[in-house]
């Protein structure tokens, strides 16, 4: 079964995760994954620029040391978070081994932007609780996400995503797309009339920092 929308149990169960922000009045947040990407992020950064949206990207440390002047292109107007080094699962792993996935991927993107970087997302989503002390010992944020855009379904149609967007997203969501997977060529497909629904719909588009 497909579920879109995080399930609220999930949220109480987990507060310490970032996974909505509701206070934030008529923002909703989009979020990108598994970048940078050099087919895929600058035709994003070009939407998104065309509609003067602000996104988050989660960026895998790997890409972005392959990738810094393309880093540097989403830093200009976007939020930077790291997504781990190479995109393996977290769980079931040693305090070292995620304290070095985190760490050098903290590392190598601050160095590239000069900037502090402040947020994590775990690949496909799974966290545990020592992933979690992990992040607070790197002085990350865990942030997840309230819907699910299902960008990197093939199964999924084109309307369907759309739809779900129209329906189902209210103040505060999180959003997760891709701008590193092999079918993000969809995600540039459908994320221009994603926008253009969001806005129609009175919702003001952010960086996770608003």
């Amino acid at each position: 079964m497909t579920i879109f929308r995080i399930q609220p149990v999930l949220v109480w169960l987990f507060p310490q995760i970032i996974w909505n922000k509701p206070k934030a009045q008529d923002n909703v947040y989009l979020t990108f994954d598994d970048g940078p990407d050099n087919d895929f992020t600058p035709e994003i950064l070009n939407i998104l620029q065309k509609h003067t949206v602000q996104a988050t990207f989660f960026v895998l440390g790997n890409k972005a040391q392959q990738n810094p002047g393309l880093m540097r292109q989403i830093q200009k107007n976007h939020v930077i978070g790291i997504h781990s080094y190479d995109h393996r699962r977290l769980v079931f792993r040693s305090t070292d081994y995620l304290y070095d996935q985190l760490s050098k991927s903290k590392q190598i993107v601050r160095k590239i932007i000069e900037q502090p970087v402040r947020y994590f997302r775990p690949p496909y989503g799974i966290f545990s609780p020592r992933l979690l002390k992990v992040c607070y010992q790197l002085n990350l944020t865990p942030i997840l996400w309230s819907i699910m855009s299902y960008d990197f379904d093939k199964n999924i149609s084109d309307n369907t995503i759309l739809n779900q967007i129209k329906t189902n997203v209210t103040n505060g969501d999180i959003i997760v797309f891709h701008d590193g997977h092999p079918n993000s060529c969809r995600t540039i497909r459908i994320l221009e009339p994603i926008i253009k629904i969001l806005q129609e719909n009175g919702f003001k588009l952010s960086s996770v920092d608003k």
